[in-house]
């Protein structure tokens, strides 16, 4: 078995020959023009297609296995493991930071995720997104955990998937604080890593375990007291 490059994807195969694609971490999808210059130098030097994903990063395409250590130190960044079975980037729009739609500080908070959840090892992947107001652009609907900023707070979604099986993730708290949203996914994700089974996403889990008792196992003790439970959801099974 051919050996991965660290820290690159295997893009394709053609007449036996491959190439890879690394992809600078950017938060939020939101960076400067030093970093834009240096991905840009690197795509130049090695004659690299550049990517716009729909994750909210910059992806290097056309790399050979060769390349791609000495392409992360002309980078000057350290590869981001986020494969596999793992917490994804955090995807997060501008909020109140930069859009005048913005109705809470949706950076601050995806921020917040990114730091503590990025690369976690997990049952099955994770992907979170947070949003400034119900546009929902970075899609909080159809991830794992989705947050919605509203004026009041912010609103808590969990179970949702893209892809071949999509599904809706579900409402479980609303006017939540910052700190209290982070209480609440700290809960979830605990619990997904003592009960997920390997490969089965967070709304497979709470499907087999059923709505109900997902969320009073959650929703213990101290996350009531600290959250209030005029803010819980109900949710239908």
């Amino acid at each position: 078995m051919i050996q991965l490059p660290q820290g690159a994807n295997l893009q394709r195969i053609k007449n036996g020959k491959r190439s890879y694609a690394i992809t600078p971490h950017i938060s939020g999808g939101l960076t400067n023009a030093k970093t834009l210059k240096k991905i840009a130098e690197v795509a130049e030097k090695y004659d690299c297609i550049i990517k716009v994903t729909s994750g909210q990063q910059i992806m290097l395409i056309g790399l050979e296995a060769e390349q791609v250590e000495q392409a992360w130190q002309d980078l000057g960044m350290k590869s981001k493991d986020k494969s596999g079975l793992r917490c994804r980037g955090i995807r997060f729009c501008p909020g109140t930071s930069f859009c005048k739609r913005g109705k809470a500080d949706s950076v601050r908070l995806g921020m917040a995720l990114e730091n503590k959840y990025l690369g976690m090892e997990l049952p099955s992947r994770m992907k979170m997104a947070v949003s400034g107001c119900h546009l929902s652009c970075t899609a909080p609907a159809i991830r794992d955990i989705g947050v919605i900023g509203h004026e009041e707070g912010f609103e808590l979604r969990v179970g949702g998937a893209g892809g071949h099986n999509p599904s809706l993730a579900k409402t479980i708290a609303h006017h939540l604080s910052h700190e209290q949203v982070l209480l609440f996914v700290e809960k979830i994700i605990d619990y997904y890593k003592q009960e997920g089974k390997v490969g089965e996403r967070l709304g497979e889990m709470i499907e087999r375990i059923g709505w109900n008792e997902f969320k009073d196992i959650v929703i213990d003790e101290e996350l009531s007291n600290h959250i209030g439970v005029e803010n819980f959801e109900e949710i239908a099974e």
